[in-house]
């Protein structure tokens, strides 16, 4: 790496599209590992159908679940990074 600033960000692709296996970045783990995520020790998937785009996060954001920005209506934050919907003709 140069050091030098790029106009790139890096992406997380946590529901690839046309399937439905939802993957998480751990942030509870050693080393933030993704993986397939769980609720109740079930393995999570996207339930209403495969989706038509990548989804996922960008890594090192993060929603502040206090913060209430006043043209967002009184939405708040998810206590999560910031979620990504890439709608480019690629699998990823």
């Amino acid at each position: 790496t140069t050091g030098k600033p790029t106009p790139y960000l890096n992406f997380v692709n946590e529901i690839p599209k046309f399937s439905r296996k939802k993957y998480e970045i751990a942030t509870d783990e050693v080393g933030n590992p993704i993986k397939q995520d769980e609720k109740k020790g079930v393995l999570r998937e996207f339930k209403k159908g495969d989706i038509f785009f990548n989804y996922g996060c960008l890594p090192r954001t993060w929603e502040d679940p206090t913060f209430i920005h006043p043209d967002a209506e009184g939405c708040r934050g998810d206590n999560d990074p910031l979620d990504v919907c890439e709608i480019g003709l690629k699998v990823i």
